[in-house]
């Protein structure tokens, strides 16, 4: 009878305190994400998220055999104000120099993982920075959104323009096996460029025009000519119009065009995209490009 041959154990790797460290600091420090890390220790991903608990849980890297996790250091009322004020002055600071922070003017010395358990606890989270432009004006800001503000929401009409190319098309998620990279074969190049200009209001795309390469002035007041059409004289539904400043927008035939229409028009202040809803529509319709980017890729490229 022939002998079975048993399947050979694979014996288990272990990964030294040095690595471990080599963890926290690539995940804390350097802000990578688990699956970078993964790859760039050669290390299972669920090995990497195992020290990161055992860190968050108890300061340490690993777990000595027997022994009990260590409780952390409670932090005062006190030092957890001085937290909370640091956090909201500078929100892109380091757990690091929140430590550093508390050692100068607390005059204490925290780990880190007592810090980022407190952050936890006050109810704050790592996230991705929202960067606002400096140069914009917060008076100005104001001030926009009181009058515009003050329409009725019926009479809002509001105008953006937007680029998409050949890369718009490429989706941004895939999957791909733990601890490896999801990889797609996509050109780098942009490829012909259109331009979208809708114009959106209380009840979705009223008018809407796409062409090859960017808008210049003759062709804006040309889009401005056939929005007017389906806008009414103020104070009707769809009577007011709302664009930005840039230069383009701000001719005075476009004002001529306006007020011969009887239409309300109105200029977002600078570096304030975020105030025009417009942008909203353009992530669902970016969005529709990558799911169809196929097709649509196909069609560019003739």
């Amino acid at each position: 009878m022939p002998r079975k041959i048993l399947p050979e154990l694979r014996q288990r790797r272990t990964y030294s305190e040095d690595l471990k460290k080599r963890v926290i600091y690539q995940r804390f420090t350097l802000e990578r994400t688990v699956n970078d890390i993964a790859v760039n220790l050669d290390m299972p991903k669920r090995v990497v998220e195992r020290v990161l608990q055992i860190w968050k849980d108890t300061g340490e890297v690993e777990l000595e055999s027997g022994k009990k996790k260590k409780r952390l250091t409670i932090m005062t009322d006190d030092e957890k104000e001085f937290l909370l004020a640091l956090s909201e002055r500078h929100p892109d600071i380091y757990l690091d120099e929140f430590q550093e922070q508390l050692r100068v003017q607390h005059g204490i010395i925290l780990g880190l993982a007592t810090i980022w358990k407190t952050l936890t606890s006050l109810g704050l989270t790592r996230k991705k920075l929202s960067k606002a432009a400096a140069e914009r004006n917060e008076a100005d800001r104001a001030r926009s959104r009181f009058q515009i503000g003050a329409e009725s929401p019926e009479r809002l009409v509001f105008v953006d323009e937007s680029r998409v190319d050949l890369r718009t098309t490429y989706r941004l998620n895939g999957w791909a096996p733990k601890g490896e990279r999801a990889a797609v074969t996509a050109k780098f190049q942009r490829g012909q460029g259109y331009s979208l200009l809708p114009a959106l209001c209380s009840e979705g795309i009223i008018y809407s025009e796409i062409q090859k390469g960017a808008y210049d002035r003759p062709s804006f007041l040309t889009f401005i000519e056939n929005l007017l059409e389906h806008m009414n004289p103020w104070p009707a539904p769809r009577s007011v119009l709302v664009m930005d400043n840039c230069s383009i927008h701000h001719l005075e035939d476009v004002e001529t065009l306006c007020n011969n229409k009887g239409v309300a028009l109105y200029y977002l202040p600078a570096y304030s995209p975020d105030l025009n809803p417009i942008e909203e529509s353009f992530s669902f319709v970016k969005a529709h490009l990558r799911r169809n980017g196929f097709t649509f890729r196909a069609t560019m490229q003739g």
